[in-house]
């Protein structure tokens, strides 16, 4: 039977010596060594600290976004909705309505990193995302990987994808789709 990378979670041939996808050296474990994403969760402290810091800086964008979107509303209600209906004092909450939050997370995810290389919550965390040739990722790559930041749902499913599929720990499953990686700068 043949085994599975431990580095990339890629199937190899049972005479593999390296992993063609990766280059990791094969030779000395096979499937049954492989553990999942999860079981490295739950054993390793430095993953479960990078884990912590992608979620703290994914909290502060979530902070910025939010704010921005009252802002935005707030303004939109003040200027447009002021002569038309009576005040209402719970329009700057129609920011988390529907759609509307998670299109804009996507949007400003997906912008800030094709073009910086990382959020603003990133950057404070000193954290940056990659594509797999080490480079800021393309706009089409940054799309995939943040897609799922357009629900909180979405988002929770490909983290929990991401550490049940074979693969790297350190990536959530649309990561592995876009072949990105959230890296310590």
């Amino acid at each position: 039977m043949a085994g599975l990378c431990k580095k990339c979670g890629k199937e190899l041939q049972p005479d593999a010596k390296y992993c063609p996808y990766c280059g990791t050296p094969v030779d000395e474990y096979r499937m049954s060594d492989y553990k999942l994403p999860f079981d490295s969760l739950i054993e390793d402290r430095a993953l479960q600290r990078y884990w912590i810091t992608r979620i703290v800086a994914y909290l502060i964008d979530l902070f910025l976004v939010s704010f921005f979107l009252i802002i935005v509303y707030s303004l939109a209600d003040a200027v447009l909705l002021r002569f038309v209906l009576p005040p209402d004092p719970f329009a700057p909450l129609l920011a988390f309505e529907g759609l509307g939050f998670g299109l804009t997370m996507v949007i400003y995810a997906t912008l800030a990193e094709a073009y910086y290389g990382k959020t603003l919550g990133k950057k404070l965390m000193y954290m940056h995302t990659q594509s797999g040739k080490g480079t800021k990722p393309s706009i089409q790559a940054s799309i995939v990987r943040n897609i799922s930041k357009i629900h909180w749902l979405l988002l929770l499913l490909d983290i929990l994808a991401g550490l049940i599929a074979r693969g790297d720990a350190h990536e959530r499953y649309l990561d592995r789709i876009a072949s990105t990686r959230v890296a310590l700068a």
